[in-house]
């Protein structure tokens, strides 16, 4: 009977109290006990180097651009990349941590409410790392040793934070109804692009605050085992919601209404980064999918350009489907569309999809310039502009990143500030990885994407 009030407690919770519980994930469940990794590294002073313009530790490396975006490229076993992730991005993780604590108390001021709702998420993420697998752990233990000790009493000591801070992403995609996140994304290829090859767009509309959004994250590894790849996100993340590899596989998330797992189990943003380190192909994607148990449902959409094929991998707690398209477009919001869930969608995700397939189908051949247009379109399906913010624009205001893949060529464009409105700046994957992130200049100034100054202007003057 103990059990069955404890389930309900968290049921309650979950669905009551969600906003609240997102943010106590970020903090709770971190006085259990989590394993720690074979290998543990510590911090060399002697290996870390400072100038005006990079950071470096041993032959990694951190800077950040004329954008405010910082770029890193890490190498090595998983132990020698966290700790170098932890020595170069230091303030970078104690800033991040600070702003989701101080956000956290904002909204929570009841201390003994705030205690309750710990309780709650202890229960469900107390065997979370069973679920990460061992590289992952290593990475995020070796980079935790960086973290503030101001947060060793309040919330539990650094390496089981930074754990659980990973699950908070799926908790913020699980709770569609409060629109935290509001992702949207499509891939055309062939005689849908103006060259024939794939070109893939993604929003990703995951909002805790500007604060949160401050410092993007653009992250080049190249492990000694599995694939490189580019993973957009913050400091600190060590999973992956918009990433792509040398192999042309191209991984994002979108968030999908559906059943949630009572106990925490493998992050989908730790998924996606399997998927996008060790898959050379589609099958190779759908088996790393079929074999991860997760914590929410979601939509992982993977395109691979030597395939020429996009597939959307429907997931749940306990089933999967698969959706593969071999005709040259595809497109998704915040729904299943396979048919096998019966579950009613949004309509705010419905009138997004329909919007995005509108553009898709009168854009003619879509190449990068196109697929900008249609990432920041603001308006509905009778070209009546919608309201800042409004769920069912495929531009909200709100994206933490967005970014268009051309993983034929290993490209890609990433915004920067304000959310989706500023200039697209080009990263080549293929040759930050060659040259082991030893190159002048990440980006490719000469293949900047404008920004729009227009919108803009529209969205300063609404926000005086």
């Amino acid at each position: 009977m103990k059990i069955l009030k404890w389930i309900s407690i968290i049921l309650v919770a979950l669905v009551s109290l969600p906003i609240l519980l997102i943010a106590v994930i970020y903090i709770g469940g971190s006085f259990v006990s989590y394993q720690y990794p074979e290998e543990i590294l510590e911090i060399d002073s002697t290996m870390l180097v400072k100038n005006e313009d990079v950071i470096r530790y041993a032959d990694n490396s951190l800077r950040k651009n004329k954008y405010g975006i910082w770029e890193m490229y890490l190498e090595g076993r998983p132990e020698e990349r966290g700790v170098a992730y932890g020595a170069m991005a230091r303030d970078l993780i104690r800033y991040q941590e600070k702003t989701f604590i101080d956000k956290i108390q904002s909204l929570i001021p009841s201390g003994t409410y705030l205690s309750f709702l710990r309780r709650v998420v202890m229960f469900a993420n107390q065997s979370i790392d069973e679920y990460i697998p061992e590289e992952v752990r290593s990475e995020v233990y070796n980079m935790s040793q960086v973290c503030s000790s101001e947060y060793d009493q309040l919330v539990g000591e650094a390496y089981s934070r930074q754990l659980n801070y990973h699950a908070a992403h799926d908790i913020g995609h699980a709770m569609q109804q409060y629109m935290l996140v509001g992702c949207s994304a499509f891939s055309a290829w062939d005689k849908y692009a103006l060259d024939s090859t794939m070109i893939v767009g993604r929003n990703f509309d995951f909002y805790f605050g500007e604060e949160f959004a401050h410092n993007k994250m653009i992250v080049f590894t190249n492990p000694t085992e599995g694939i490189p790849f580019v993973s957009v996100s913050w400091p600190a993340m060590m999973g992956v919601v918009s990433g792509m590899n040398m192999e042309g596989i191209t991984v994002t998330l979108n968030a999908a209404e559906g059943e949630l797992s009572i106990i925490g189990k493998t992050p989908v943003s730790v998924l996606a980064r399997q998927i996008v380190q060790y898959a050379t192909s589609i099958d190779e994607a759908i088996a790393i999918a079929e074999q991860t148990e997760t914590f929410v449902s979601e939509q992982i959409f993977v395109c691979s350009a030597k395939e020429r094929k996009a597939l959307i991998i429907e997931k749940s707690p306990k089933d999967m489907s698969v959706v593969i398209n071999e005709d040259g477009i595809v497109s998704l919001t915040n729904h299943y569309t396979s048919g096998q869930w019966q579950i009613e969608p949004r309509e705010e995700s419905v009138v997004r999809l329909s919007r995005l397939e509108q553009l898709l189908h009168r854009a003619g051949k879509i190449d990068q310039k196109k697929a900008l247009e249609i990432l920041r379109d603001y308006r509905d399906n009778d070209e009546n502009p919608l309201p800042i913010g409004s769920e069912k624009a495929l531009c909200q205001f709100i994206s933490h990143h967005s970014v268009i893949f051309k993983p034929d060529s290993l490209q890609m464009w990433v915004s920067t500030a304000p959310w989706q409105l500023g200039d697209y700046v080009c990263y080549d994957l293929k040759r930050i990885i060659e040259q082991r992130g030893e190159v002048s200049e990440y980006t490719l100034p000469q293949m900047t994407l404008p920004a729009d100054s227009i919108m803009i202007k529209m969205y300063n003057d609404k926000n005086k």
